[in-house]
C-alpha cells in the first residue's frame, strides 16, 4: 500500500498501489512533449507497472483508418521483426471493436497470429483501445510468457493507462503542430522567412568557424504565370517548386520560402564548388520540369545567387544576404521574361 496524502485529521489516506502508479504515470507523461520519447517512455513504464514481458503501442495514421506499430518493448530488447503485421490479429480486433480483450492461453487462441507466437511467445495478454474523447487513436497491448496472468480488472487498469497515454500523445501532437505552424510556410511546406533568419543567426553563433553557404532563388516571369493562368495555378507551381527544390538538395540542406516567389536554401558544411553545383542542378531541374495544371502544360525557369563565406557576427548576415541578392538579380537581368 502507498501513502498518498495525509487527511485533515492527520490520518494517512492509504490506497491501492495502482492509483499511485496511475498518478505518477500521468504526471510524467504530460511533462514530455516529444512524441517518440513519450511513446518509448510510456511503453517501458507500462511494462514495468503491469509486470509484463512486453508492451506494444500502435497508433492510427492521420486518416484514422489505418494504424501501424509505433514502438514495442520486449523482455530481451529485440527489435520488432520484419513481416509481422500487428495490425491484424488481437490488435486489429481491438481497434475495430473498441473492447478490452483478455487472452489466458495464447497457444490455443486462434485470434493470436502464428508470427506473434513465434517471435514473442506470449502465453497470456491484454489488448485495449487507446481512446481520446471516445475516438480510437490506437491500441495498447501487454503480454506475459506465463498463462492466465491477467484479469479483466487488469484490463480496465491498462485501459486507464492507455487513455492517459492517448491524451499525452494528442497534447504532444498539438504542440508539434503549433511549433511547425510558427516556422512553416502553409502553402509550400517549406520553412518561412522567420525561421530563415533564426537559422542563420544560430549558424553564425554556433558555427562561426565553419563556412556558411547560401543560395537564394527567384522564379522568372512568375507574375506572367499568375496573370495568364490565374493565382491558383501560381499557387500550384509554388508548391511544386518547393518540392522540386527539396528533391535536388542534400538531406541536411534547408529550403525556405522567403515570400512571394522568392526562396532560399542554407547548405551546412557545403564548400563553394558544391554550393554552385547544387544551384545549377536545381536550375536545370526546373528548366526540364513541366508543370501540369489541368490541361495546361507550363514551363518556367529560375534565377539564383549563391555565396560561401565565414560569417563571424550577426551584423554580417544582412551583408551576406545583400551580396547574394545582387548576384541573383544579375542573373535575372540576363533572363528573357517568357513563359510557355
Amino acid at each position: 500500500m502507498f501513502t498518498l496524502a495525509p487527511s485533515n485529521d492527520g490520518k494517512e489516506i492509504k490506497s491501492d498501489p495502482k492509483l499511485f502508479y496511475l498518478h505518477e504515470f500521468a504526471l510524467l507523461l504530460y511533462s514530455n512533449h516529444d512524441i517518440r520519447r513519450l511513446l518509448r517512455y510510456g511503453a517501458e513504464k507500462i511494462q514495468e507497472i503491469m509486470g509484463s514481458d512486453g508492451c506494444h503501442i500502435l497508433l492510427t495514421k492521420q486518416d484514422g483508418e489505418k494504424f501501424k506499430l509505433e514502438t514495442a518493448i520486449h523482455c530481451d530488447k529485440k527489435p520488432f521483426p520484419v513481416g509481422v503485421d500487428e495490425t491484424k490479429g488481437i490488435s486489429g480486433l481491438t481497434f475495430k471493436t473498441k473492447q478490452i480483450i483478455i487472452v489466458t492461453n495464447a497457444e490455443q487462441d486462434s485470434r493470436v497470429t502464428k508470427k506473434m507466437q513465434q517471435h514473442f511467445g506470449p502465453k497470456s495478454l491484454i489488448s485495449v483501445p487507446i481512446l481520446v474523447r471516445e475516438r480510437v487513436i490506437g491500441v495498447l497491448l501487454v503480454y506475459s510468457q506465463y498463462p492466465s496472468q491477467y484479469t479483466y480488472r487488469d484490463g480496465e487498469f491498462l485501459m486507464m493507462l492507455g487513455n492517459h497515454l492517448g491524451l499525452a500523445v494528442e497534447k504532444a501532437s498539438l504542440i508539434r503542430s503549433l511549433e511547425e505552424a510558427a516556422i512553416l510556410d502553409p502553402l509550400t511546406g517549406a520553412y518561412n522567412y522567420r525561421f530563415f533568419r533564426s537559422e542563420l543567426e544560430c549558424l553564425v553563433k554556433d558555427q562561426a568557424d565553419k563556412p556558411l553557404s547560401l543560395i537564394m532563388l527567384d522564379l522568372n516571369c512568375f507574375k506572367q504565370v499568375n496573370d495568364t493562368y490565374g493565382h491558383l495555378a501560381g499557387d500550384y507551381i509554388l508548391k511544386e517548386i518547393a518540392s522540386l527544390f527539396k528533391r535536388n538538395v542534400r538531406n541536411n540542406d534547408i529550403v525556405f520560402r522567403n515570400g512571394g516567389d522568392e526562396f532560399a536554401i542554407i547548405l551546412p558544411g557545403a564548400d563553394e564548388e558544391e554550393t554552385k553545383r547544387i544551384a545549377a542542378r536545381i536550375e536545370q531541374a526546373v528548366a526540364q520540369h513541366t508543370f501540369v495544371y489541368g490541361r495546361r502544360h507550363i514551363k518556367i525557369s529560375v534565377s539564383w545567387g549563391a555565396i560561401t563565406t565565414r560569417c563571424r557576427s550577426q551584423n554580417h548576415i544582412n551583408k551576406i544576404i545583400s551580396i547574394v541578392d545582387k548576384r541573383l538579380y544579375e542573373m535575372k537581368r540576363k533572363t528573357h521574361c517568357r513563359i510557355s
